[in-house]
């Protein structure tokens, strides 16, 4: 009966590590010419063009970077490509925001969105990863 409840605590205990380990994985991987990381290693601001990638499938690439870690937003600017490769999905444009723990893009400024055959232009594009829902707000041509 004794063993029993040791080998019940271990593997509570294995759970509880292997839990805290992957929530401290980091969110992106970052390839960026320039790299400056301040307050205290919570923001990091790329600039000289650069790529971000995350672990389930992401690309960013862009001109500048700012990387709110404790938030887990991402804001990109100049000629920004968004590409999700589990959907073979492609957004380019001016500059886009994304908000990690919620799985949504908002590209704004000349956004154009490309999958397969099908190419959608708008001023602005929502995107929730999550659902799979592309909305295009103004000036849309598909």
């Amino acid at each position: 009966m004794k063993s029993n409840f040791l080998i019940i605590v271990l593997i509570l205990f294995l759970q509880i590590i292997s839990d805290n380990i992957s929530n401290a994985e980091e969110q992106f991987k970052f390839n960026i010419t320039e790299i400056e990381i301040s307050d205290d290693g919570n923001l990091i601001i790329g600039s000289k063009n650069g790529k971000a990638e995350t672990y389930n499938g992401h690309e960013i690439t862009a001109e500048n970077f700012v990387y709110n870690k404790s938030q887990n937003i991402l804001n990109v600017s100049g000629n920004v490509k968004f590409f999700d490769k589990n959907i073979n999905l492609t957004i380019f444009s001016d500059k886009a925001t994304y908000l990690k723990n919620e799985e949504i893009i908002f590209a704004n400024g000349n956004s154009k969105a490309v999958s397969q055959n099908n190419i959608i232009t708008s001023k602005n594009f929502n995107l929730d990863i999550k659902q799979n829902i592309l909305i295009a707000d103004s000036k849309v041509k598909y």
